[in-house]
């Protein structure tokens, strides 16, 4: 019977590191992102070879008190790389954010495309769990404090600097309804809450909503599934209970769909006597990995993209695997995993092992996502590279470094003495040093600067191994001078960006994709034939190491394909993505015969411009020959479609929506009236908050007046994260309206948020 290993891969949704003083301004969803990414100055380590070395350290989760550092919405946040999970008075927010290529497709980043490629965007998906029905005075309070402390340092005004800011394990919504709290807590990087019903409180009473996703359910397994921009959140089936008389006692609880997008719970069997613990467990992922034999999932780890990597063993000679470094060897294996941050699909997998048993237990990866794992071999052919030690016979560690891909090995070693050894954990430090610990019943286990000595029996091992490749491959880089056209089409390609770290590129071969290759750093090659090509590169350094292949896409169309084109101004349209105004549209064929409709890529080019949100003027051309019509409908904020209708029944259409920068929200007014003897005054103070749904940069705010019904005044311009503004003496005997605008960075003004003074 197939005994597969159920990988419930619980993809910890908020963490965060703390090394004693963080730098930070302030942010809150809504808020402009930061678009550069700082790496971590490596120091190289003189040593070009594997050896042994000592020293490890590991750091936990906390939650941070808002002390005026950041949105005064929030009263407490946990933050990491991607995450932010922000704690509200009536809710919570998860604010996510990812990098992104100039395509819009989630990214990967090494240390390379940091030096050589341009500056990354940014993709953010923000979501809400909103109470409904809370009460209006929650009190948000911190439990189980830590000795950590934060400190944000920005810029050169001190009175905008915050130290010593207090962290807690987990906070707690008290009363959020009668008779319930909230508790909200991270356990090893991974985030729950728990609804704590007291006795005399109904269960029924908690009520949440979620805001800002694509759709929810209740799956086959009774788990909540909220499907976002960025994957799927999972509630698991809450695991219910009571302290009863000492003793926990489990009972039936579940969810329950209140209306659109609107949950609660059902709990319908319980001694009402003593409090009620629903506790829902956040996944943002569960899937099976595994063959026909037995599989054994033991160690993970999460790179700061969000891919987690699995190692194991398995009997499974159908294991999936994808960009493999081995097939399979027989008899039980070591496999590397590395799955993509949804969950959904590989990255790579492998197998690693020879022709005995292996088996692997630890994991660990580094800032280039190279991989690094542990466990044990009874392999006298285990591969190896650049090792430290070869086989010793019986049992030994093994400690392998793959690159990047999963395809190749950095270096690999088995490591122990005469006898019985075993890795269990693994771990890697900035450096790219690895800390490897287990057990051992080898009196001649490899030591050096040791605490003790052999002790007798089984023993456990701490080792370190520093390891610096002697020579690093080089890195090839492709650009052209197009990446597509009408075929026959000529492109340039050119290999001259393509760079070796510690040397000279020598040497260039190319592959078309057609069937054609060349060598050289710059080449031209002619497609005669429509479709989609695959151009790569490889590159050769002074001494003799060759690069990965690395690879594009180059498209060649028919002359009618691409027969009608869509060009804009980018300073006129925005799109819901920042690059559709910059970049390309997709338009779409759709020929005569029927034979189906193709999307094709096309850059923008200056064509219309836009007055006050309407479109005026259309520039469309067309290489053939023929009588076309064109038409045009848009709406502020809307959908601009045009249409060009072809010579017969052919049609090329295309759609962008687009939108403008969104109001302020909860604009209120407070007035003071200061009446004297013969005269009096008022003085009206405006306050405000941002949109956090809003797609653009805050540049500032413009506040306007009307007294007594005339037109708008601009009165005043306020820098960005300037939420008041007060206007003084004025006439207790006029009427005043006030509206106040957002601009953003490209100086693009919303629409009024307007209110009246009686």
């Amino acid at each position: 019977m197939k005994k597969s290993i159920v990988f419930c891969i619980v993809f910890f949704i908020f963490y965060s590191i703390f090394n004693g003083i963080q730098s930070e301004g302030k942010s809150f969803p809504g808020d402009k992102l930061n678009s550069k990414q700082e790496l971590a100055n490596q120091v190289k380590p003189k040593a070009a070879s594997l050896q042994l070395e000592k020293d490890y350290g590991k750091t936990p989760l906390y939650f941070i008190h808002n002390e005026g550092q950041v949105d005064s919405k929030a009263q407490y946040y946990v933050k990491a790389h991607n995450y932010t999970l922000w704690m509200i008075t009536n809710g919570l927010v998860f604010d996510k954010t990812r990098l992104i290529k100039k395509t819009g497709e989630e990214t990967e980043k090494t240390p390379a495309d940091f030096k050589h490629s341009k500056p990354d965007k940014f993709e953010r998906n923000v979501s809400r769990l909103i109470f409904l029905g809370s009460n209006g005075e929650v009190k948000i309070a911190s439990e189980e404090p830590t000795e950590y402390k934060v400190n944000y340092f920005r810029g050169n005004d001190q009175s905008k600097w915050y130290s010593d800011i207090d962290t807690s394990k987990s906070v707690k919504y008290e009363s959020i309804y009668n008779g319930i709290d909230l508790r909200v807590y991270g356990i090893e990087k991974q985030i729950e809450y728990d609804w704590i019903v007291h006795p005399g409180a109904d269960p029924a009473y908690i009520r949440f909503k979620y805001e800002n996703v694509k759709s929810i359910e209740i799956d086959s397994e009774g788990d909540l599934v909220i499907d976002t921009d960025f994957g799927s959140l999972i509630h698991k089936k809450p695991v219910s209970y009571q302290i009863i008389n000492g003793e926990k006692v489990s009972i039936k609880a579940d969810f329950k769909k209140l209306g659109d997008n609107s949950y609660g719970f059902t709990v319908p069997e319980y001694n009402t006597e003593y409090a009620v613990v629903i506790d829902p467990l956040i996944l943002e992922y569960s899937t099976y990995l595994g063959g026909n034999d037995e599989d054994s999932g033991n160690g993970i780890a999460v790179d700061s993209e969000g891919a987690a990597y699995i190692t194991g063993n398995t009997s499974s000679s159908d294991f999936p695997t994808l960009n493999q470094y081995q097939a399979y060897q027989g008899g039980t294996d070591v496999f590397i995993t590395k799955l993509s941050s949804t969950g959904n699909s590989l990255i790579y997998s492998t197998y690693l092992g020879g022709s005995a048993d292996d088996y692997g237990y630890g994991i660990a990866v580094d800032s280039e996502d190279a991989a690094y794992v542990t466990g044990s071999t009874s392999s006298s052919d285990f591969p190896t590279l650049n090792q430290y030690q070869a086989f010793q016979g019986g049992t030994d560690v093994f400690v392998t470094k793959l690159s990047s891909t999963g395809n190749s090995l950095i270096y690999s070693t088995c490591l122990g003495g005469g006898s019985w050894d075993e890795g269990h954990g693994i771990a890697v430090d900035s450096r790219g040093a690895a800390y490897i610990t287990g057990n051992t019943n080898s009196t001649d286990f490899p030591t050096v600067n040791q605490y003790q000595t052999d002790q007798g029996n089984y023993d456990i091992f701490i080792t370190k191994f520093q390891w610096e490749d002697p020579n690093s491959a080089p890195v090839a880089v492709i650009d052209a001078d197009s990446f597509g056209g009408v075929a026959s089409v000529t492109i340039t390609f050119n290999g001259s960006s393509s760079y070796d770290s510690d040397g000279l590129v020598v040497a260039w071969r190319w592959s078309f994709g057609d069937g054609a290759s060349g060598t050289g750093e710059t080449i031209a090659h002619e497609y005669t034939s429509t479709g989609t090509y695959t151009v790569s590169l490889q590159v050769r350094d002074n001494d003799g190491v060759w690069s990965p292949y690395v690879s594009e896409q180059i498209q060649v169309y028919n002359e009618n394909e691409i027969s009608c084109s869509l060009s804009v101004s980018p300073l006129s349209i925005k799109a819901n993505s920042r690059e559709i105004a910059v970049a390309s549209v997709i338009y779409y064929y759709t020929p005569s015969d029927g034979s189906g409709t193709v999307p094709v890529q096309y850059d923008l080019k200056p064509a219309f411009t836009a007055t006050d949100g309407s479109f005026s003027g259309i520039n469309q051309f067309n290489p053939a020959s023929g009588v076309y019509t064109d038409m045009l409908t848009s709406g502020n904020p809307g959908t601009a479609t045009i249409t060009s209708s072809l010579a017969g029944d052919d049609i090329c259409s295309v759609q962008i929506t687009y939108t403008w920068p969104k109001s302020p929200l909860n604009l209120t007014a407070e007035v003071d009236e200061n009446r004297g003897l013969f005269k009096g005054k008022l003085f009206v103070t405006l306050s405000w908050s941002e949109n956090t749904s809003d797609l653009y940069e805050t540049a500032g705010y413009r506040v306007y007046r009307s007294v007594n019904g005339s037109d708008w005044e601009l009165i005043a311009e306020l820098s960005a994260e300037t939420y008041t503004y007060t206007d003084e003496k004025l006439s207790v005997k006029d009427q005043y309206s006030y509206a106040v605008t957002k601009i953003d960075t490209d100086g693009d003004e919303s629409d009024k948020a307007v209110i009246n003074i009686e």
